[in-house]
């Protein structure tokens, strides 16, 4: 779903004295949508906070929730060790983001998982898909690593 369709719904819906959901307590300049619920699932939280800080390459957010050790790997593109170079990454990557749409968050002991799409200012759809590995089973664990599915069509919208 697009900002633009976005932006009739959330039109149609004031109309007719009718919202979205609670707020769930995301402040981004983009669209979120989706599966962003956490209920008792911290990591769940976890993963969001990481998709969202790494979104907006926000390195604090970000700081707080990974490991210091972290490993990134995007299959058939590269592999980051280190805070440092994942946040370089990011940084050297950097867009303007229109909307995400998170179409499934789960997670279950160290692992955790989530996809959907984003769309990018210039039109273009990434479809991904973020693997989790916790350092620990416990509720504030932090993000020991992740491997990334990443598909885009460059010019669509």
């Amino acid at each position: 779903v697009g900002p633009k369709a976005m932006d009739i719904l959330e039109d149609n819906l004031k109309k007719h004295n009718m919202n979205f959901k609670e707020d769930i307590g995301f402040d981004v300049p983009f669209h979120l949508t989706g599966d962003l619920k956490c209920d008792n699932a911290p990591k769940r939280r976890v993963m969001l906070d990481f998709l969202i800080g790494s979104a907006l390459v926000d390195k604090d957010k970000l700081q707080a929730i990974v490991a210091e050790d972290f490993k990134w790997e995007v299959v058939d593109a590269f592999q980051l060790t280190g805070f440092d170079a994942f946040y370089q990454e990011l940084e050297d990557h950097k867009e303007t983001i229109v909307s995400r749409d998170v179409k499934m968050n789960i997670s279950h002991g160290k692992s955790g998982a989530l996809h959907g799409t984003q769309i990018l200012e210039n039109g273009t759809t990434i479809y991904f898909a973020d693997m989790f590995e916790f350092t620990s089973h416990r509720k504030d664990a932090k993000v020991k690593s992740i491997t990334s599915y990443i598909i885009m069509n460059e010019g669509e919208s």
